[in-house]
């Protein structure tokens, strides 16, 4: 014992970045469980610190996550922390709303969410259900009596919270029963259990793939989007469907398919959304992040109200939406957040309000995409270390001027962003965003516009102006 004693004190504390959502990594490089362990102990006595002493833990139904979260678990303890450990496997949404209704300091979810099966993570949340974002660092010299340990109590049946506060929501909506049929993929995650209580008392139909829990997630990959769905589409256009759900692995990113096959992007979600609270409320104000696509500007022009721009990630617009009294808020990967029933992101409670859309105005998914116009998007991301994204990013600031006239004549800049990496509208109705990852060591390059070669185009160019500087800087 004298020596392990010895040893930590020649060790330096470790730190731990806490980023958009979390930590994440790969399970077998990165999770060790001396790793998971001293993560427990630093949050713990982090939340020490601040006054907390009870958390609530659960995890999602990956094959690594019950090997994290007795590590993680066994940190918080020993730091003092009394947990609460949700027996089942559970959806992040439900873990929020668990935790703010019982009056727990905090909460983690252990959780790979739309990352792969070979990836996990750990989800660190506040008592008010804001995710903690920032570094924290571990105290390794800092001892524990054993007399002042935490104590560990268990809890089932999570559902009947959580199916609680959904159906209060559909209450206060006044949403009656739809004849829809409708296609709901959860990928073998959490999230297919609710998903089927609540939506079968709303539509006529529900059809799952993907249903049972498999923790290899073998089914596709987490996240939902066009290129991920092959198989789910495949299904779709077999069923006759009046439109399609689709989720991640934790259950709080969705996207939908519309009655004629059309997979819509977060970005349209939000605009139906958007339109939706702007007509009932003028005065309402939506905030969206720096990467949201023109839809929604170019819909506030139209209407005449107002949005307000953030940083990218969840953090950041619970942030902004607190701070503005926002109505609601999105992000383009198929995150929602309404200000009168869920200031975290859940597929579950957007659906329901999607429904309580589609009945008030009596319109189909796809006549309300249809009234957008539509927007042609890439994203790309080359590699870039985050060690060096400040040079980088300076050296990139300084050449826009190049880099704009290289494009020709029709590209002439309208506002230039540089709250989160720099976007930059231009007059023609297009656009490019340059931004480091929060989450990993690359160079995001996103582009639209209504034309998609002029998308393309300005992408290729992005891509080719951030490598440039990158050889300039001896990055590469």
């Amino acid at each position: 014992m004298q020596i392990i004693a010895k040893d930590m004190e020649q060790q330096s504390d470790l730190e731990f970045h806490f980023s958009t959502t979390g930590i994440r990594g790969k399970v077998e490089r990165d999770f060790t469980p001396e790793f998971t362990f001293s993560a427990g102990r630093a949050i713990a006595q982090w939340m020490k610190h601040n006054g907390s002493k009870t958390m609530v833990v659960g995890r999602d139904s990956r094959k690594t996550s019950d090997f994290l979260i007795t590590s993680l678990i066994s940190g918080l303890l020993y730091e003092g922390l009394d947990i609460t450990l949700i027996v089942d496997r559970i959806p992040t949404p439900a873990l929020i709303r668990y935790m703010i209704s019982q009056g727990y300091n905090g909460g983690i979810i252990v959780t790979g969410s739309h990352l792969p099966p070979s990836d996990n993570g750990i989800i660190w949340l506040l008592g008010n259900g804001d995710y903690y974002r920032g570094k924290i660092k571990l105290d390794r010299h800092q001892v524990q009596n054993w007399e002042r340990m935490g104590n560990l109590s268990f809890v089932s049946g999570y559902l009947e919270e959580y199916l609680s506060h959904l159906d209060s929501m559909i209450e206060t909506l006044q949403l009656k029963k739809q004849h829809f049929k409708i296609l709901v993929d959860t990928i073998s995650g959490p999230m297919g259990e609710p998903m089927n209580k609540i939506l079968t008392n709303l539509v006529d139909k529900v059809v799952h793939l993907n249903f049972e829990m498999d923790p290899m997630i073998k089914a596709r990959p987490s996240e939902p989007k066009p290129e991920t769905l092959n198989t789910t589409m495949d299904a779709f256009r077999e069923g006759s469907f009046d439109f399609g759900i689709t989720t991640d692995y934790d259950g709080d990113r969705v996207i939908y398919i519309t009655g004629k096959g059309r997979i819509l992007s977060g970005d349209y979600i939000g605009a139906i959304f958007a339109k939706y609270f702007w007509e009932a409320n003028p005065k309402e104000t939506v905030v969206i992040p720096i990467n949201t696509s023109a839809i929604i500007s170019d819909l506030a022009a139209k209407l005449g109200v107002e949005f307000e721009y953030c940083q990218v990630g969840a953090p950041r617009i619970i942030q902004k939406m607190r701070e503005t009294n926002a109505v609601f808020g999105f992000e383009e990967t198929g995150k929602y957040f309404f200000r009168d029933f869920n200031l975290y992101p859940d597929s579950l409670a957007t659906t329901i309000f999607l429904l309580h859309i589609m009945d008030s105005t009596g319109k189909t998914l796809d006549e309300l995409a249809e009234e957008f116009p539509r927007y042609y998007q890439l994203k790309r991301k080359t590699p870039s270390s985050r060690a060096v994204s400040s040079e980088l990013m300076g050296e990139i600031e300084k050449h826009l001027n190049d880099f704009v006239s290289d494009l020709g004549d029709e590209f002439q800049i309208r506002k230039i962003h540089t709250m989160d990496g720099i976007r930059i509208d231009f007059s023609n109705g297009s656009w490019i965003l340059l931004r480091q990852s929060g989450t990993e060591d690359n160079m995001r390059v996103f582009t639209e516009s209504q034309n998609e070669k002029v998308c393309n185009y300005l992408n290729e160019k992005g891509i080719s102006f951030v490598r440039k500087i990158q050889e300039n800087l001896k990055l590469l």
